[in-house]
C-alpha cells in the first residue's frame, strides 16, 4: 500500500507521504496526514465522511445492505468471493463498495476511546492517537455478516497483515 501511494504521488509530481521504500508499514504512516500534498490512506474520520455521502444511512448508500455491500448474505450464498468494484449501487457521492467486498485500511491508530469514537458519536473530523498496536480498519469484507458493514463498524488489524483475502485499502489525497 505505502509503496503504490507513493508511486502515484511520484507519477503525478506530489510529494510521497510515506518512507521512501514503504517495507516497513509500522512505521511508515505519517503523522499529520493533512500535510502532506501526496496519495495517503484516509484518516477514519474522512473514510466515513466519504461512505456515508451526504446522507444517514446504514450502509453506504443504501438501508437495505443487499443494495449496497457484497456480505457473508449476498456474496456467501453465492458461493462467491469478493467482486469487482461497483457492480451494486454507489452512495450519494457515487462511490462504490464502501460497504462489504473488502475491509479497508485507514491512516489512524485504533483506539475506542479517543474523540468519540467507539460511541457512536464521534466528533467532527477527530484525529486518531498518535500511536498504537492495531490500525483501524473500515468497513466489512465479503464473509462477514452484514450487521458488520455498516458506516459506523470500526475494527483494527496489525500493521502488515498480509494474508487476508478481505482486506484492501483505498487512497486519499488532501485537497491543496
Amino acid at each position: 500500500m505505502a509503496r503504490y501511494a507513493n508511486a502515484l504521488s511520484t507519477a503525478e509530481g506530489l510529494t510521497n507521504c510515506y518512507l521512501s521504500d514503504g517495507t516497513d508499514l509500522a512505521a511508515a504512516f505519517i503523522a499529520d496526514p493533512y500535510s502532506c500534498p501526496g496519495y495517503r490512506l484516509p484518516t477514519e474520520a474522512e473514510w466515513e465522511y466519504a461512505a456515508r455521502g451526504g446522507d444517514d444511512t446504514t450502509y453506504s448508500g443504501s438501508d437495505t445492505a443487499a443494495m449496497v455491500a457484497w456480505t457473508n448474505e449476498t456474496a456467501g450464498s453465492l458461493g462467491t468471493y469478493s467482486h469487482q468494484v461497483a457492480t451494486l449501487s454507489p452512495n450519494a457521492w457515487g462511490l462504490f463498495d464502501m460497504s462489504g467486498n473488502l475491509y479497508e485500511w485507514t491512516g489512524d491508530w485504533l483506539s475506542n476511546t479517543y474523540d468519540g469514537y467507539g460511541t457512536g458519536s464521534p466528533g467532527t473530523d477527530p484525529p486518531g492517537p498518535s500511536s498504537g498496536s492495531y490500525r483501524a480498519v473500515r468497513d466489512a469484507g465479503w464473509a462477514t455478516d452484514a450487521m458488520y458493514a455498516t458506516v459506523a463498524d470500526r475494527s483494527g488489524w496489525v500493521p502488515g497483515i498480509t494474508f487476508m483475502q478481505e482486506l484492501g485499502f483505498r487512497l486519499a489525497r488532501t485537497v491543496p
